[in-house]
């Protein structure tokens, strides 16, 4: 275990920010660069899923796209292997969604941007597959940046560089330290079919939902409860719960959170450009 105060290589832990099945984050200070970073604790890796985490942070680092914090190295203590990255200051979708429900022009500056920061990395062959309201924080000028690309191989150990992108491997659901992503995941990855972007854009479109209404889509009282609810209910349409929202979003959530993949969005471009018709 580790504690604040603790040093891992040139870093020093602050405070802990999150634990799941992806390992622990930590807030931590540089103390070469004196600056704040995101440190991320991994679970034990074998040398395939190393190589495959460090292909991913070499993929991401060239895509070098604005609305994605990328993981800056992989680094090693002793028998501690962690990620780096860059520390982002700003609310969490998370926190804002704990303050209720967004005005909806708020709410579409927000979620266009997000979706096209997650198709840039499906454009380079990277799922994410951990969507969550806390993957998400905005800058300083308030727009979305995207945390946590690069985990895959961890999610999913059978995960290789040379799998494709449209037949990435069968996601094992690990319940244990990741209840907080359970509520976002895609059907295929419950019942452990193979992925591909549209378990991503399914996530994407419980988070939108859930930050236009201050409601998840399939609220339960316990993981159990969720995953019946994502398997087999209908959420309420928005404008039963928000009826002030524009014509439109109804549909457009609705084909976001289909069971059926292929009744989806296929792309996150076809989703952002959804978002764009339904005007200011």
């Amino acid at each position: 275990m580790h504690a604040p105060g603790d040093n891992l290589a040139r870093y020093r832990l602050i405070a802990k920010i999150e634990a799941g099945v992806a390992g622990v984050v930590w807030e931590a200070h540089d103390t070469e660069a004196d600056r704040r970073v995101d440190l991320r604790i991994l679970p034990k890796l074998d040398a395939v899923q190393r190589r495959n985490v460090e292909e991913q942070i070499e993929t991401l680092l060239r895509l070098s796209h604005p609305g994605i914090v990328a993981p800056e190295l992989i680094g090693q203590d002793g028998d501690t292997t962690f990620l780096v990255a860059e520390h982002v200051e700003g609310e969490t979708l998370a926190e804002l969604i704990q303050a209720g429900p967004l005005e909806f022009s708020r709410w579409q500056a927000i979620a266009g941007p997000a979706t096209a920061a997650i198709g840039a990395a499906h454009a380079h062959g990277l799922l994410h597959l951990h969507l969550r309201p806390g993957s998400f924080r905005l800058g300083n000028n308030g727009t979305p940046r995207v945390l946590d690309f690069g985990l895959t191989p961890l999610l999913d150990p059978s995960w290789g560089p040379d799998t494709d992108a449209d037949e990435v491997a069968t996601l094992t659901l690990t319940l244990q330290g990741g209840a907080n992503a359970v509520p976002y995941v895609s059907p295929e990855q419950i019942e452990a079919k193979p992925l591909d972007p549209r378990a991503d854009l399914f996530s994407m479109g419980a988070i939108l939902y859930e930050l236009l209404t201050g409601v998840h889509p399939f609220a339960g009282e316990s993981p159990a409860d969720v995953i019946v609810g994502i398997l087999h209910d209908t959420p309420r349409p928005p404008s039963e719960i928000v009826p002030s929202l524009p014509g439109g979003v109804d549909a457009l959530l609705a084909k976001s959170l289909a069971k059926d993949r292929a009744e989806r969005f296929q792309t996150t471009g076809e989703l952002v450009d959804a978002l764009e018709q339904l005007g200011p």
